[in-house]
This record gives C-alpha cells, sequence and structure tokens, in this order.
C-alpha cells in the first residue's frame, strides 16, 4: 500500500470517527461515473443498443454534475486500464457510479462482464469464460477499497444465450445473472430478473437507439427528483408493463444495501451546483419518430464520430469547459455565427443551440440535410 492510499485510508477513517462512523461530507462528496458499452463483440453476437445506453446515460449524469468517463467497445485490458483510471480518481466520500452495458454470463454463482475480445469457449470450457470476465464482484471491491460513501452499479447485462437467440445480451449455460450480495453502502440495479431476458427493442418498429430498460430508467428519473428505492421500483413496474405489450417477461431487479438519508441517483437542482442546469434527460432521449424534420438550418452529428459523441463547449475550442457531450446521430442542432478556434483545432467552431443547451461545437463533425458541413462564414443567430 503506498503512503497516499495510506493517508487516503486514515483521513476516511478519522471522519467516520468523528461523525458517527459516516463519511465526511465536507472531506469529499463528488459524484463520478464509470459508463462502458460495447456494440461490437468479435467472437460472440454484437448487440445494437449497448453503446447507445451507455452515451444516453452520460448525458443525464453529466447534466447532473457526475464527472463522467465513457469507454466505448473496451477489450479485456481496455476495461481493467479504465477501472483502474476511475477508481484512482475516487476519494474517501465521494458517490461511485459503474454501468455496463453488454454481455454478461453467470458461472459458479459469480457474474463476469465480457469484454469486446472475450473468445467463445468451448461447452465446457467454464475456466476459460471466467478468466476472459471481469468479475462484477470484484468491480464491487476496487470501489469500496477507495472509501467512497456510495457506490451505485447499473448492470444492463441480464441477457439469455446470445448462441441462440437474437437481440439479447446474455452468454454461458446459466440464465441470466444471478443476485450478488450487496455490501453495505451499494446499491445494484439489473435490467432484468434472474432467469429473465431484457430487450433491447419492442418490435421491429422500435428505432430508439437505447434499450427498454435504460430509456426507461432516464425517462422515469426526468418525472421528478426521487430517492433511488423509489426510481428503481417505478422503472421495474414501468419495464414489466412495457415487455408485457410484446408477450415478454422483463422485471428488473435491485438490491438495497444503503443505510442513512434517501439517496437520489439525480438530485434535485438544491442538490447541484448553481451554475448548473439540472436534469433535462428528455433532450437526449427524445424518440426517433419524434425527431425535429430535416431542414436546411438543422444539422445533426456524424453517426461514426469519435467516442459516440460530439461536445459542446462554453467557447470555440477544446480548452473551454464541457456544456453536454451530444450523442452520435443527433439532430436538430441549429448553428449561429462560426470562426476560427481558439486553439489549434482544425475546423472552425459554430455557436449551437440543441435544446435548451446553448454552446459551442466543432463544424467538424456535423453536416446539414445535404450532407454539407457548416461554412466558417455562416451567420445567424443560436
Amino acid at each position: 500500500m503506498t503512503e497516499q492510499s495510506r493517508s487516503r485510508r486514515a483521513i476516511f477513517a478519522l471522519c467516520s470517527v468523528l461523525f458517527s462512523f459516516s463519511p465526511c461530507e465536507g472531506f469529499a462528496q463528488a459524484r463520478r461515473a464509470l459508463l462502458i458499452g460495447i456494440n461490437g463483440y468479435t467472437s460472440v453476437p454484437s448487440l445494437a443498443k449497448a453503446v447507445g445506453d451507455a452515451q444516453a446515460l452520460k448525458v443525464a449524469l453529466v447534466n447532473a454534475n457526475y464527472e463522467v468517463d465513457l469507454v466505448v467497445d473496451p477489450d479485456r485490458r481496455q476495461m481493467n486500464v479504465a477501472l483502474s483510471a476511475f477508481t484512482n480518481k475516487l476519494r474517501p466520500g465521494d458517490v461511485a457510479l459503474f454501468h455496463f452495458s453488454g454481455h454478461g454470463v453467470t458461472l459458479d454463482g459469480e457474474n463476469y462482464l465480457l469484454p469486446k475480445d472475450v473468445l467463445v469457449p468451448g461447452a465446457a470450457d467454464k475456466e476459460l469464460l471466467k478468466s476472459e470476465g471481469i468479475p462484477l464482484s470484484s468491480v464491487i471491491d476496487r470501489l469500496r477499497a477507495a472509501g467512497t460513501r456510495t457506490q451505485v452499479l447499473v448492470i444492463d447485462a441480464c441477457r439469455d444465450n446470445p448462441y441462440a437467440t437474437s437481440g439479447t445480451r446474455s452468454l454461458g449455460s446459466s440464465r441470466g445473472l444471478t443476485r450478488v450480495e450487496a455490501p453495505k453502502g451499494t446499491f445494484i440495479m439489473y435490467s432484468a430478473g434472474y432467469g429473465q431476458t431484457a430487450l433491447d427493442r419492442l418490435g421491429n418498429a422500435d428505432t430508439e437507439t437505447t434499450s427498454l430498460f435504460t430509456r426507461t430508467l432516464l425517462r422515469t428519473a426526468e418525472d421528478h427528483p426521487k430517492p433511488i428505492t423509489d426510481l428503481a421500483r417505478e422503472v421495474r413496474e414501468r419495464v414489466e408493463e412495457l415487455a408485457l405489450t410484446v408477450g415478454h417477461e422483463q422485471r428488473p431487479a435491485y438490491y438495497d444495501e444503503l443505510s442513512g438519508p434517501p439517496f437520489y441517483l439525480f438530485p434535485d437542482a438544491k442538490e447541484q451546483d448553481p451554475g448548473k442546469p439540472r436534469n433535462q434527460v428528455a433532450v437526449a432521449l427524445a424518440p426517433t419518430n419524434t425527431a425535429p424534420k430535416a431542414r436546411a438550418d438543422l444539422y445533426r452529428v456524424l453517426p461514426d464520430v469519435s467516442q459516440g459523441v460530439h461536445n459542446m463547449r462554453s467557447g470555440p475550442g477544446t480548452r473551454h469547459p464541457l456544456v453536454v457531450p451530444i450523442p452520435a446521430g443527433t439532430e436538430g442542432i441549429t448553428l449561429g455565427t462560426c470562426r476560427a478556434a481558439d486553439d489549434n483545432s482544425r475546423f472552425p467552431w459554430c455557436e449551437a443551440s440543441w435544446g435548451k443547451f446553448r454552446g459551442w461545437v466543432s463544424s467538424c463533425c456535423l453536416v446539414d440535410a445535404s450532407g454539407n458541413k457548416p461554412a466558417i462564414a455562416r451567420r445567424g443567430s443560436p
């Protein structure tokens, strides 16, 4: 253990003694999140909406004042590096949120999260699969080892046998993911109960970029701030009702080992920094069939933008603070004046508005209805 780690643990322990064995609220209260979404599996069936889930959740969490790390399509090494980088940022008293959307499997009572490059094992070769996956219990242990006050895990990997089923997300002989004993200070949400599959879509006409569970979670959170237990219960009821409309059984599960005052996954405005807006989840989750119609003065983000998002910033250049990440493929962005960037960016930056957000975006990854990029001399009002 390093001297820095010893110091952090000592401070955390002292705070617990002084404040009735609860973490020092004044020492660190940051909300940090690591979101992992994997569509592009190389040796097992690929997925369609896992990355979209992570991207949409990032928009909501950034707007709720979380510091968010988004990792798209990582292999095993990249997943471990991302976990290490994330846990190294955590401080005693922080809220840590971990989200995984991809393939998962239960083996010998342990849930394993599968990276992009997981191999297809033989029918009886479960030990290989164990070595290739990331144990969920180890993720929990790594979050707790940092002295975090609250650990929230949102696991959208409750899928059943992708060898035989299309449009679902599980792997291996077990049905779904099993219950993991949540230690004190931990809240775990699964997109489906044990032995169930989690739907990506409600039939062929469903063209949304997020799975049924994730879109329901974010839209339920948008209604009004509520304790996480109430949020999870409402999400479970809504998902169950929607799944039944297509003859499917899906009842999300959650396990609550939180204590003390009610915990809000998406805090009320009074709990957020006064200079930042409160949740505006609907902006990022507008259904495809209600998206703005293509007009010459509206732009969209290219679908293959790096990391799956195009960042809106408070000024013309990457040195300016982030306003909001805009998911790939998003339409309905209005541009105003374009000018050269403040830094060495190759492309000009443009004043922009998207929903209730205002800021600047690089013109590199935007096109209009005709596929044309913005002109640097363009004038207008955002």
